[in-house]
């Protein structure tokens, strides 16, 4: 009985741990990564659903589909809203959370946008979609041109 104590108790012990960000790099207290995935991949992740979405969320007949992956890409967009991009890296100190604010907000106007496309395929009004996703898509390309680091050329 008291093993199943302790070992229960290191159970909880890890999982507090593990929940307040253990393992992943700090910048100002905040973690830039969750086990296993990176803000690169968050974003890879809301593109690939993005794409699949866009391509079928005017067809009634895979609302289930369009469903399933919206949530996927929600799922990737609340992970990557706590993170903190690379270009808070180079920020100065007086611009960092406001840079870092900024990026939170950004991403919570995206999750808004993309549960509003959730809305519309749920209610079966697949005639709004188009504007849903077309606010999405403009949404991703602001953020990116505000967010996105810029490629070094050799």
């Amino acid at each position: 009985m008291i093993r199943n104590g302790f070992v229960l108790l290191a159970v909880m012990g890890i999982t507090v741990v593990a929940s307040n960000g253990w393992g992943a790099e700090e910048h100002g207290g905040r973690p830039t990564t969750r086990p296993g995935n990176s803000l690169h991949e968050e974003m890879e992740g809301m593109g690939k659903a993005f794409k699949q979405i866009k391509a079928q969320a005017g067809d009634a007949g895979k609302n289930a589909s369009t469903l399933e992956l919206l949530a996927e890409m929600e799922k990737h967009t609340l992970a990557a809203k706590g993170m903190t991009p690379r270009g808070a890296a180079t920020r100065p100190a007086e611009e960092k959370e406001k840079y870092l604010a900024e990026f939170r907000v950004d991403m919570a106007n995206a999750l808004r946008l993309e549960l509003e496309l959730e809305e519309v395929i749920a209610d079966g009004e697949n005639g709004k979609a188009a504007e849903a996703v077309q606010a999405i898509g403009n949404a991703m390309g602001e953020g990116h041109k505000e967010f996105k680091p810029k490629k070094k050329r050799d």
